[in-house]
């Protein structure tokens, strides 16, 4: 059998992507993998870290693959995750049918399975990096592929078969040895890819499509320091932003990206010149950032940026330190909401850090549009008023219906806190007026363009004075939306019971080094699927013009894709110059043992 041809990108794409999903996937093969102890892996990481130049744009890590797989195919989310509906029909997928065809192949040319490979190969760590090229000149972009396998022997033995492989069906055309400051290595020639180059050294295999690079390389080979001195500059940057430790790591250089900035700020004027001058002069604040995916026990993709703060524009700075206080509307929101999101915004720092990315004549608008009211009377006054009192906690919650059976929409509400000002009439009471004129207005306009009728009616829950809108023709059962001033925010809900759910309490704000900004229950949200079937079934049924058999299908599917994540969280976690924000994926069953 002819060896298929491919490019050593696409080659090692396909060869990651197989020994991830055939870990996935759980491969029935007898070949066990092996785990790794945590201590080895840092040397192997450091190796090829080590090896990379500084000046990449990006630089995507593999972290210890070999332990990661082993620990996520022996868990009990995979055990759970076999045997599901879900499981069953993944193993029977064609494109994993394809994938044993491809293992089989790589077997019986090569002589090396996935889980050899993964293991042996790929498993303690890999490296793909890319340097954009010059400005203007993006012809001169570079990669870099870099892995260091745990078995040399291996990795010598299947670089020769692959190559005599290749050979043999006329895909390699040339193979020539070639030398830069007494260091060996190869270029390959192909029939149908661009030319490559390769060197190996023990463990180390490096592979470049540009011979510069290649050579840049050998270079650092030559000046890497002993393995017990300090860790290299580029494993240094992974450890600060905590990328070090995950299974995937891609980390950003901004400063690969100064000139090219630096060019298109003098390249443009008007508001897109306005907005790349400000986002240039911020740019600079920034060190570095990394996005990192975590499996431990949950699931955690992270974005973490190291910047200056003393670099920052002062509004964006205070926008930022405002941003990474818990909001105490984490006090209001019930742990079994079914979506829940919070958040600290100072908006007037916001505003004005928008207005640093417009030009000067949209800047002044809005300047005066906050500040001098240069609107048409009265919402001039209004939010020359309102602006500097709205926040700073802002956030949004969704509840399953806890009234009749029928009402199966859920409820939701809205708050934004409003602080009473300095003025003489209080900007919290001017808020409710206006918002109440607008709510008449809405009934006014609407009763003279229908024939059915929108009515604004009162309740009072307690002290609180609660207006809802009441249209029976049009509303779903329990559709009322309301609006209402409580514990000093401005309140909007769907109906005003839900209303009575809402009640803050700053002594409940969440501490701790992660700041919750959102939380989804996917528990919550299956009992309520559980629990509101029929009416859901006949809304689906009804909205998309199926049968009730296809409804019902269609609500089975969502609560088959919902059995295997509890809880979505996104956190922010802060330290001396470094954010961090986490989404957190807590599986039904954890990822580890």
């Amino acid at each position: 059998m002819k060896v298929p041809s491919m490019s050593p990108t696409k080659l090692l794409r396909v060869c990651f992507w197989l020994a991830v999903t055939a870990t996935l996937a759980v491969s029935s093969s007898s070949e066990a993998p092996h785990l790794a102890a945590q201590n080895q892996a840092a040397t192997p990481r450091d190796e090829v870290l080590r090896l990379v130049p500084e000046d990449v744009g990006f630089c995507l890590l593999v972290n210890d693959l070999r332990s990661h797989s082993a620990a996520l195919a022996d868990s009990p989310f995979a055990s759970q995750f076999q045997k599901s509906v879900v499981g069953q029909m993944l193993s029977q997928a064609p494109e994993l049918n394809k994938l044993r065809d491809m293992e089989k192949q790589m077997k019986e040319h090569l002589g090396v399975g996935w889980p050899q490979l993964r293991d042996d190969i790929l498993g303690d760590a890999v490296v793909f990096a890319y340097r954009p090229g010059p400005p203007g000149k993006p012809e001169e972009e570079q990669g870099l592929f870099l892995t260091r396998a745990r078995n040399a022997a291996m990795l010598t033995t299947l670089i020769d078969r692959f190559n005599a492989a290749q050979k043999k069906s006329g895909d390699l055309l040339k193979l020539e040895e070639r030398e830069h400051n007494g260091v060996k290595y190869y270029h390959r020639v192909e029939r149908k890819q661009a030319p490559y180059y390769y060197w190996q050294r023990g463990s180390v295999l490096a592979i470049s499509g540009q011979e510069a690079m290649l050579r840049r390389v050998l270079d650092l080979d030559k000046q890497a320091p002993p393995a017990d001195s300090k860790s290299p500059p580029l494993a240094h940057q992974f450890r600060q932003l905590g990328a070090d430790k995950g299974l995937l790591a891609l980390w950003l250089n901004p400063r690969a990206f100064d000139a090219d900035l630096l060019q298109r700020v003098k390249l443009f004027e008007g508001p897109d010149g306005a907005f790349l001058k400000t986002f240039a002069t911020n740019w600079k604040a920034l060190d570095g950032a990394a996005l990192i995916v975590a499996p431990h026990q949950d699931l955690d993709i992270s974005v973490a940026i190291r910047a200056k703060p003393e670099a920052l524009s002062p509004r964006l700075r205070k926008f930022f330190v405002e941003a990474a206080k818990p909001s105490e509307l984490w006090s209001a929101f019930p742990d079994n909401a079914l979506l829940a999101v919070a958040a600290r915004v100072d908006v007037m720092a916001l505003l004005e850090t928008i207005g640093e990315f417009l030009p000067d004549d949209a800047r002044k608008a809005l300047r005066d549009a906050v500040e001098q009211g240069a609107l048409p009377p009265p919402m001039g006054k209004l939010v020359r008023e309102l602006t500097p009192n709205l926040g700073p906690d802002i956030g949004l919650c969704i509840l399953a219906p806890t009234t009749h059976d029928k009402e199966w929409i859920p409820q939701a509400l809205w708050a934004l806190r409003v602080r009473p000002g300095k003025s003489a009439t209080p900007a919290d009471q001017t808020l409710w007026d206006a918002t109440n004129f607008l709510a008449n207005l809405a009934v006014l306009d609407y009763n003279s363009k229908n024939t059915d009728r929108l009515a604004l009616r009162t309740a009072f829950q307690g002290k609180v004075e609660v207006k809802y809108f009441v249209n029976d023709k049009r509303f779903p059962p329990g559709f009322k939306p309301s609006f209402a001033l409580k514990d000093g925010y401005l309140v909007l809900a769907n109906a005003p019971e839900v209303m009575k759910r809402f009640s803050v309490d700053p002594s409940k704000t969440p501490e701790g080094d992660e700041t919750p900004l959102m939380r989804l229950s996917l528990v919550a949200l299956r009992d309520y699927v559980k629990e509101r079937r029929e009416p859901l079934v006949d809304w689906i049924a009804e909205k998309h013009q199926l049968s009730k058999a296809d409804a019902t299908a269609r609500l089975e599917s969502l609560r088959l894709g919902l059995q295997f994540v509890d809880r979505v969280e996104l956190l922010q976690r802060n330290g001396p110059g470094q954010t961090t924000l986490t989404v957190r994926i807590k599986t039904s069953q954890p990822l580890r043992k």
